[in-house]
């Protein structure tokens, strides 16, 4: 097991960011990964999320929202509908 860059954690706010902003593409989320930069407190890593993306290829963070699980997004969704 490795730890990813894009975790469920930040493809979850991806994907809400995306929700929030009509008409977002997933350029948009990946050119502002720097909104989350601390946002995962288990990234023990000494740099930023934003300066440890290499590109700004937005196939991690397509394949990352394949691989969450629905569940997941649904809770996440319904948490921010309901605030």
């Amino acid at each position: 097991m490795y730890w990813r860059l894009l975790t469920p954690l930040v493809i979850l706010w991806g994907s809400i960011y995306q929700r929030l902003n009509s008409g977002c593409s997933c350029d948009a989320v990946v050119s502002h990964t720097g909104a989350c930069d601390r946002l995962d407190p288990e990234d023990k890593n000494d740099l930023p999320l934003s300066m440890r993306l290499s590109s700004e290829n937005t196939s991690a963070y397509v394949q990352g929202r394949n691989r969450l699980p629905l569940e997941i997004l649904k809770q996440g969704l319904t948490i921010v509908w309901s605030t």
